[in-house]
């Protein structure tokens, strides 16, 4: 193999690359394509398999979830743990607490009672003529008609 100039400047590039991730690693859980393709010894597949399990699971919680990407061979997953790291996904979906709901909702109160009034028929027939006979004793033919009716 021939040392030249070319060969040399890539792999001091590739070198400082590596140099750099390993002081800034990546968050595997919040890395995007483009970030984790700075990463030289990950090929296209192996990109995508990580963010579809980082899709499909919700993030992952530790560097062991690394083994079950199946495209991830056994010295890349040794590798990743220098240049990458994995944080916990903040939950964005939250229920809303309560304090919220009653802060910033829209509410309609409605309260109904079942309260029972145990009174007799002829209670209420004399309650509502007690109310009704000054109304009424003005409209004599009113008066004439509600005792017919035998009311």
């Amino acid at each position: 193999m021939q040392v030249t100039k070319k060969n040399v400047d890539a792999k001091e590039e590739s070198f400082e690359l590596l140099a750099d991730l390993s002081e800034h690693p990546l968050n595997l859980n919040t890395a995007s394509r483009d970030e984790l393709a700075r990463i030289p010894f990950l090929t296209a597949e192996q990109i995508e398999d990580i963010q579809a399990y980082v899709y499909q699971y919700h993030g992952m919680q530790s560097l062991g979830e690394l083994a079950m990407i199946e495209s991830l061979d056994a010295l890349r997953r040794q590798l990743l743990p220098y240049f990458v790291y994995v944080s916990p996904v903040e939950e964005q979906h939250q229920f809303p607490t309560l304090k919220s709901i009653i802060k910033g909702g829209k509410h309609t109160i409605l309260l109904t009672a079942h309260i029972p009034f145990f009174i007799s028929v002829k209670a209420t027939r004399k309650a509502i003529l007690a109310i009704l006979m000054p109304i009424l004793s003005v409209i004599p033919s009113v008066m004439a008609i509600m005792f017919r009716l035998d009311w």
